[in-house]
């Protein structure tokens, strides 16, 4: 469905909502530009006080924020960037207004200056939160050698999260910790028969930073593999796997947040007992 039939207006920001009526949907949004190309933009992370975007690169030239407060209630939020090395707040952009039921924009530049992130929001006042949904519109290069991607608002990735299809080249993973110091287990599992062995390397992101991590990938220069995330201990964890293979002279990406797998269920304990046969 085009938003063109939505909606004459030409848009420069805006906000969707999928409200399902009956069963059950799974929606994304394709955007389109002629001038710096296009990507997948998946749902946000519910509506909340807070909100983490990970895995800005670090070479990003554009970096703009939008957001949508969906109540009744202005959003006074407070802009933070997790580097490597700490918490920054950007000159010029501390803050930002959400006036309830619209969308806001902020254009945050080259935020990150040659150094990978994650966007940190939380209420200006802590004793007033106000729900809002987030996400980033991300540029990397210049002129005409430009490509775009839009980063989500995510969740933590909770005991475990999973991204198939990462690339021997072109593939970093972003960890951000916006709270308290994590322990964080990453696993490469690579394709082929079974038995064959995956490898783990552990990760310690330290409070309020980001962690840019370039797996070691298995097999060779053309080979593929899955990547697990597990929360060890410490703080909430926040997670993205960046895609950007060298084709061309277009540095052509797209960001995927990572999300609780919900692989990991509680099984009740059981026993033997025949005795239900003589019922």
């Amino acid at each position: 469905m085009l938003l063109s039939t939505v909606t004459p207006a030409e848009l420069t920001d805006a906000t969707l909502r999928v409200t399902v009526r009956t069963g059950r949907v799974g929606a994304v949004v394709r955007a389109a530009e002629d001038t710096v190309g296009s990507d997948w933009l998946a749902a946000s992370a519910e509506a909340s006080a807070t909100a983490v975007l990970p895995g800005i690169p670090a070479d990003a030239t554009s970096v703009r924020l939008i957001a949508f407060a969906p109540g009744e209630s202005d959003a006074e939020l407070k802009i933070r960037l997790a580097g490597p090395r700490g918490t920054i707040v950007p000159a010029g952009h501390e803050s930002v207004r959400v006036k309830a039921g619209t969308v806001t924009s902020v254009d945050l530049k080259g935020v990150t200056r040659g150094e990978a992130g994650s966007l940190l929001l939380d209420p200006a006042e802590p004793d007033r939160p106000t729900p809002f949904v987030a996400a980033l519109r991300v540029v990397r290069g210049t002129g005409t050698a430009r490509e775009v991607a839009y980063i989500p608002a995510a969740g933590p990735v909770g005991d475990r999260a999973s991204t198939a299809d990462n690339r021997s080249t072109g593939t970093t993973l972003t960890l951000a910790a916006p709270t308290g110091a994590a322990r964080v287990r990453v696993t490469v599992s690579p394709p082929g028969p079974a038995g064959a062995a995956p490898s783990v390397r552990m990760y310690t992101v330290a409070a309020g930073t980001t962690l840019a991590v370039v797996p070691a990938a298995p097999g060779g220069p053309k080979s593929t593999y899955a990547l697990t995330v597990e929360t060890v201990s410490g703080g909430p964890v926040h997670a993205a796997r960046t895609l950007a293979p060298p084709l061309g002279p277009v540095r052509m990406f797209t960001v995927q947040t990572l999300s609780d797998d919900r692989a990991n269920v509680p099984v009740p304990e059981a026993e033997r007992d025949l005795s239900v046969l003589d019922d």
